[in-house]
């Protein structure tokens, strides 16, 4: 390519190889189509031009090169505002963000927990249970998923094996908690993952459900029953079980 070239006749792609071989970053810094600011952001250069761009895209560039921080914290967009807090920067601002995934992403930092377990989304009450924080009064949230998040900690499970929605006692069981109990939960899913821990195969040997059989047909659990049972998934997996374990 000669050396005294007419940048406005390139191709896109010829301006991103300029870009990427150092050339013109100049004059390509102020190039209208804003993949050409991208690239140059992408090399590091002109990001104190840049950080004011006025396409997001490149600002989020500039944001992933750990520049301007201190600008791209107000930014009005909340995608980037996210990236500058999971950088790590600005938290005691966006503690105020009404973007809730800026705000789960402070709680994941465990940031501002005892602020952020009162929030009125349960998704970010429920990313403050995921860092194990306030568990005591989120055992008792209205949301499921919030308590369900409780119980992936192991928290309260002597409650929570009790609680009227199926996925919380589902989380429960997965601590191999109260299968006592859970063995005869009306939820299939919940007894499944009682099988999986290999309790009460006696009773669930008898299950409703095809995918609890067949989950103690892998297991090798009376072969002969299971050989036999009514679904070819639940046969098919006895005779797979077997000659997988040798």
């Amino acid at each position: 390519m000669e050396k005294n070239i007419n940048l406005k006749e390139l191709t896109l792609r010829e301006k991103i190889k300029l870009v990427r071989e150092g050339l013109y970053w100049d004059e390509f810094l102020v190039d209208p189509d804003f993949h050409i600011r991208k690239e140059v952001a992408k090399q590091g250069y002109g990001l104190d031009v840049l950080v004011s761009d006025r396409s997001k895209k490149v600002r989020k560039e500039v944001a992933k090169k750990g520049y301007g921080f201190d600008v791209l914290v107000h930014d009005k967009e909340s995608e980037i505002r996210e990236l500058v807090a999971k950088k790590g920067y600005g938290f005691d601002i966006l503690i105020h963000d009404e973007n809730i995934e800026v705000l789960i992403c402070l709680a994941k930092k465990g940031y501002g927990l005892d602020i952020l377990v009162n929030h009125d989304s349960w998704r970010v009450r429920a990313a403050v249970a995921g860092q194990g924080y306030g568990l005591d009064v989120l055992i008792n949230d209205k949301e499921e998923w919030v308590r369900q998040a409780v119980a992936g900690q192991g928290y309260g499970l002597d409650i929570l094996v009790h609680d009227e929605d199926e996925l919380v006692r589902q989380q429960v069981a997965k601590h191999g908690y109260g299968l006592d109990i859970l063995v005869h939960d009306e939820d299939q899913l919940v007894r499944y993952e009682v099988a999986k821990h290999g309790y009460g195969f006696d009773i669930l040997e008898n299950d409703s459900s095809w995918l609890i059989r067949e989950e103690l047909a892998l297991r090798g659990h009376n072969f002969n029953k299971m050989l036999n049972d009514s679904d070819w998934d639940v046969r098919y997996a006895a005779i797979y079980g077997r000659r997988a374990r040798g």
